[in-house]
């Protein structure tokens, strides 16, 4: 969840990348392709899956919380492969635990203060019967709600100005199917990439894939990662070459002189930049049948996606973590769970991209698109 790189540290970090050269930024084998991702190319395109955003940017705030809701409940997962996280109900979801259905699992900011937001979900789901009924009355539920945090403290001024139950439980009132709000929204509010090397404004991003035999996968995450998304070989971002269609719009890769400009700031920037809190979060849903043990292989799964994106990720000062949700709806033999797991690192990669490209400048914050104006179109 926090990192704070020494200044040799980060400018050897920085060397090491902008000397890695393109192919070192991909994975060694390639990724299979897709050609089709679902209507609103969002979490959201899983049917039965809604999410729902509670963005706080008036001063002293630059906060939020993202919560993704299974009504109908489905089979969760999840990892923790970072070394700083702030979770809540993780063991729960390893294979070998309680079968218990998962509701909500969600993404906020706050550091761990935010957690508190838990109650407020917790309250409005037993308000509306929803969780395992475990007495003699339909409101006598106990429902299972999962969540990670990203550390976006004092960004916005006061450092009390943080996501409480309140958030939380107007995040279960907006939640909605359909199209999914990206950049300075819900959990992404507050967030940034790059540590001291190449600094860029964070955010929320989700994407999906659409397989032919009927099966969703879609991901949606809150980019915060000391990591960058950024290919130093020519400012590029790491993952946009894995795009469906033309979902990235008019972007290219960024001219040679607003490359060389920013990595001749980040040099700067590393050797007196501050030392950055940091984690990439998010959520993978299907609506696919999966055991416990399958679904944590999903996570997995989403594990890899990010390393498409971001590089370095799961330093020990991070707090990476991965949620994942399978409703059900559909069965799946061996051959289309292979897909689905490939799918889930395609689409977190592709969620990553566009959180990016959302992202919007914010003070000291500034955005990719921002930093390296040639490379976004219309976004």
């Amino acid at each position: 969840m926090r990192c704070s790189l020494g200044v040799g540290t980060a400018i050897a970090l920085l060397a090491a990348q902008i000397g890695a050269g393109p192919a070192s930024a991909q994975a060694a084998t390639e990724a299979p392709r897709f050609d089709k991702h679902g209507t609103n190319n969002a979490i959201t395109d899983v049917p039965g899956i809604l999410v729902g955003q509670v963005t706080r940017n008036d001063p002293p705030f630059l906060t939020g919380v993202t919560a993704v809701y299974a009504p109908d409940g489905a089979v969760g997962g999840a990892i923790v492969p970072g070394g700083w996280p702030g979770s809540i109900n993780v063991e729960v979801l390893q294979p070998g635990k309680n079968d218990q259905e998962s509701h909500v699992m969600f993404l906020t900011g706050g550091s761990y203060f935010g957690l508190g937001s838990f109650s407020g979900i917790m309250r409005w789901l037993e308000e509306h019967g929803v969780g395992m009924n475990v007495g003699t009355d339909p409101l006598h539920v106990d429902p299972l709600v999962s969540g990670a945090v990203v550390f976006d403290l004092l960004r916005g001024g006061d450092f009390k100005a943080r996501p409480d139950a309140d958030f939380g439980y107007q995040a279960m009132e907006n939640a909605k199917s359909g199209p999914v709000e990206q950049g300075n929204v819900g959990a992404g509010t507050g967030t940034r990439s790059g540590g001291k090397s190449l600094p860029l404004k964070g955010g929320i991003g989700t994407a999906s894939v659409e397989l032919d035999n009927g099966i969703i996968v879609g991901a949606i995450t809150a980019v915060n990662a000391v990591g960058t998304p950024v290919d130093f070989s020519d400012c590029s971002l790491r993952a946009v070459d894995l795009a469906i269609g033309d979902e990235f719009g008019a972007y290219k890769s960024p001219s040679r002189e607003e490359c060389d400009a920013a990595l001749e700031k980040a040099k700067i920037d590393a050797e007196t930049g501050k030392p950055h809190a940091n984690t990439t979060i998010g959520v993978l849903a299907t609506n696919a049948k999966l055991d416990k043990e399958q679904v944590k292989q999903l996570a997995e799964a989403v594990s890899r996606g990010h390393g498409r994106a971001i590089d370095p990720i799961h330093l020990i000062s991070d707090g990476d973590s991965y949620f994942t949700l399978a409703t059900g709806e559909v069965t799946a033999d061996d051959a289309q769970i292979q897909q689905i797991y490939a799918a889930a690192e395609n689409a977190f990669a592709r969620a990553i991209v566009h959180a990016t490209l959302k992202a919007t400048s914010v003070g000291e914050f500034v955005s990719y698109c921002d930093t390296f104006p040639s490379a976004c179109g219309a976004q």
